[in-house]
């Protein structure tokens, strides 16, 4: 429940901490939370309508999830943002032969707490990411000239090498491209997702299969379905 005069008056004071040292509303903020305080007398189901009567239920089912402590590093900006339901936030960390470092976010509202920001947050500072990129053909190899990051691509046999020296070293020290060695699976992987996507992307740009050939590349898991030429 929002009090414009309690409010007014934290927000006035210099100190951001309360007597037990946490944060205090002038520092995040005051957050809406479901309430039905101000209500003298709930009103009666037989004088509202059922969309009125869905919109007045509170949900009765909290959800809890664990997440490793290292995505705590969106910060107060992303765990504190305003939603359509409160998201609770705690950090549990402790100390001693088997140290712990955890994050329990809490909501009515499951999807809130198992976001892409938080996946993607928690692969970049562990696993990271990856892609591949597979070529199909004849004559279609991928090779380094002669080591990385000097790629060099053949689409066919007798066909010119397409130099991919540049794509290479757009984030030369922060994504690494590997070859197989039958030179037709590129492997590209890195810690930054936009990156790695980027140099995925381009990459397959410069070997686009031929739908009617099947000769060049594509992404893993996404093949092309290949086209039959009609007879003149």
């Amino acid at each position: 429940m929002y009090l414009p005069h309690i409010s007014k008056l934290m927000c006035g004071q210099i100190r951001h901490f309360s007597v037990s040292n946490r944060f205090g509303s002038s520092l995040y903020g005051v957050t809406d939370l479901h309430s039905n305080s101000k209500l003298v007398e709930l009103p009666k189901n037989d004088t509202l309508s059922p969309s009125q009567i869905e919109n007045m239920k509170m949900p009765s089912k909290l959800n809890l999830v664990k997440w490793d402590g290292r995505v705590s590093v969106l910060g107060l900006k992303y765990f504190f943002r305003k939603t359509t339901t409160p998201i609770g936030y705690y950090q549990i960390k402790t100390s001693g032969n088997n140290p712990q470092n955890i994050v329990i976010l809490s909501s009515t509202d499951q999807k809130l707490l198992e976001t892409k920001t938080l996946s993607n947050s928690l692969h970049e500072q562990t696993r990271g990411f990856g892609g591949q990129v597979i070529l199909n053909g004849r004559g279609v190899k991928a090779y380094f000239d002669p080591i990385f990051p000097n790629l060099m691509i053949r689409l066919g046999v007798g066909a010119k090498p397409i130099d991919a020296t540049r794509i290479c070293t757009m984030y030369q020290n922060l994504v690494k491209v590997d070859i197989d060695r039958t030179g037709m699976i590129l492997t590209v992987h890195g810690f930054d997702k936009q990156k790695v996507g980027n140099v995925i992307y381009r990459i397959y740009k410069i070997t686009k299969v031929n739908p009617y050939t099947m000769k060049g590349g594509h992404i893993a898991f996404y093949n092309v379905k290949q086209k039959i030429p009609k007879k003149k």
